[in-house]
């Protein structure tokens, strides 16, 4: 490409995706590494007064929706 400008705005969102691409896989690695020792960590917690989803389900249940 000669126009810069053009250029420029093609190199910001090359550099934008990079960002995004890297911060889902660190999400991705992150929830997979505590998959595991999740459930002891639960334990540990007194429960709650109101039931909720625990935490290793919330993060390997598939969401319906967007």
């Amino acid at each position: 490409m000669t126009d810069p400008v053009a250029s420029r705005t093609l190199l910001e969102i090359m550099e934008a995706r990079l960002v995004l691409g890297v911060a889902l896989t660190a999400e991705w690695l992150m929830l997979r590494g505590l998959r595991r020792p999740l459930p002891a960590l639960e334990k540990l917690v007194p429960a709650p007064r109101l039931q909720r989803a625990s935490i290793v389900e919330a993060a390997t249940t598939p969401r319906r929706g967007w």
